[in-house]
């Protein structure tokens, strides 16, 4: 419960100060708003990692187009999917029905 309550007030407030920081980046060129949306994604694994105890596990970084500014998600897995199965369970299960 203390967890939860400091992991919210750390995220959203950090998340508010980089918005706030940021807005008049809007009028800038479009590198200073991605790093805003770059700088928001680092806080919030900071905060996951910290706060929750969670491992984040980026897979195929060598596959992004760096030439564009996308990148495309080939799978998500979600532990809190309820569909999720972890890669290496997955194998052993579809090699023992066969």
């Amino acid at each position: 419960m203390l967890r939860n309550i400091l992991f919210s007030i750390f995220f959203f407030s950090g998340i508010i100060l980089i918005s706030i920081l940021f807005l008049p980046a809007l009028l800038l060129p479009q590198r200073v708003v991605l790093f805003g949306g770059k700088l928001m994604g680092f806080w919030t694994g900071i905060c996951l990692k910290i706060f929750m105890s969670t491992k984040i596990k980026i897979l195929g970084k060598e596959n992004i187009i760096r030439d564009k500014n996308f990148f495309i998600a080939e799978r998500i897995l979600a532990k809190h999917d309820e569909k999720y199965m972890p890669p290496e369970i997955k194998k052993i299960l579809e090699n023992n029905v066969k």
